[in-house]
């Protein structure tokens, strides 16, 4: 790790390494696809709302 400077803002995750980066991508994808979904549920919804 480098160093830190000073009034650098840090991140607010831990990197951890991951066990199996296969089901760490699936796992991504899904998380994708089902904001897509919402978002265009969203959308879908709103027009015929009004």
């Amino acid at each position: 790790m480098g160093k830190v400077k000073l009034n650098e803002p840090r991140p607010n995750y831990i990197e951890r390494p991951v066990a199996d980066p296969q089901k760490a991508m699936e796992r991504a994808r899904q998380q994708v696809r089902a904001e897509r979904n919402r978002r265009a549920h969203y959308l879908i919804t709103a027009t015929a709302r009004g």
